[in-house]
């Protein structure tokens, strides 16, 4: 981005911004240090005239959109909306993680804003780069306001993200109860909390959580909001019991999640007698996950140097 551009509309200064526009700079040119386009600059720093002046002149108003729900620049929005700014755009940036409009007002909490979009028509089901909707978003970030609006516009209460998890399952993780009663008035399933609960049981710690659960018939080989299984949280937190009553109602030694197999993270948290437990039981010890780092390797990454004789000794004795 052009500096005196970039100073202009730091300092909201209309007539500077004019007559640099007059003068052909470049607006299609982002800024070095904070590498958005002028307009986005804008949306953070200048006035809402300043943004008028900017939309006339380049296309770039995507992100600007975007910006403009996450600062809650209610006058700035509805000005885009009337633009005709297309309500479904998707920012590539890792910041936004694909959000629309609507996701991103529902992430940052700005009921009037969603309600804004919502009566303007944008779609209630468009999802992000995890699958997640509006709804779901609201409800993991215990968004309070924005549950009714979603729902009464017909939000699908069971829709499902990436990890198998419902707008339910992330209000469970949070606690929110307002939101659980109001989602489960509107339909969604309750076929997850159990398996939620199973999962926070492993995670911290109560084994008579976990026995109840188990005994209730509740899924072992669940992953919960995060994409974990409760015998991986066992087995990283190192609660050994409760590694021992997962294995015995049937969890799986093997199974990948997005991050870890039980084993690795045994492994890389440092549990030697969780991770001979596992290897007892079938582990394997080879199996990597996305970044094709095995056992060993996480092992060594953590320094536990009695994990890493374990498994340098059990590959020479297979060897």
């Amino acid at each position: 981005m052009d500096i005196n551009l970039k100073k202009a509309i730091y300092n909201n200064d209309l007539s500077e911004v004019q007559k640099l526009i007059l003068s052909d700079v470049n607006l299609e040119q982002p800024d070095k240090e904070t590498n958005l386009f002028p307009l986005e600059y804008a949306t953070k720093f200048a006035s809402l005239d300043i943004v008028k002046i900017l939309m006339q002149h380049t296309s770039a108003v995507g992100k600007a959109f975007l910006y403009s729900i996450k600062e809650n620049k209610i006058d700035l929005a509805e000005e885009l909306i009337k633009s005709g700014t297309n309500l479904e755009i998707k920012d590539d940036y890792v910041e936004f993680m694909g959000y629309t409009p609507l996701i991103c007002a529902a992430r940052f909490g700005s009921t009037k804003l969603t309600k804004m979009l919502i009566e303007s028509g944008s779609n209630l089901e468009a999802t992000d780069s995890q699958n997640k909707t509006a709804l779901i978003i609201a409800s993991q970030f215990g968004q309070n306001s924005l549950i009714l609006p979603l729902l009464k516009a017909g939000a699908n209460p069971n829709h499902q993200d990436s990890f198998g998890n419902t707008a339910l399952s992330y209000a469970c993780r949070g606690h929110y109860i307002w939101i659980i009663n109001k989602l489960k008035q509107a339909g969604a399933s309750f076929k997850c909390v159990k398996e939620i609960s199973l999962i926070e049981a492993s995670r911290t710690g109560n084994l008579e959580k976990v026995k109840s659960l188990i005994k209730s018939g509740t899924d072992v080989n669940a992953t919960g909001v995060e994409g974990y299984t409760a015998l991986e949280l066992a087995c990283y937190h190192g609660y050994e019991t409760i590694v021992d009553e997962l294995i015995r109602a049937g969890s799986d030694i093997n199974l990948k999640s997005a991050i870890f197999t039980p084993l690795i993270a045994a492994s890389y948290s440092g549990h030697l007698g969780i991770v001979k437990k596992l290897i007892k039981h079938g582990a394997n010890p080879k199996m990597s996950i996305g970044t094709e780092l095995d056992a060993l390797a996480y092992a060594q990454e953590g320094g536990h140097e009695d994990i890493i004789t374990f498994l340098q000794n059990l590959e020479k004795f297979h060897n």
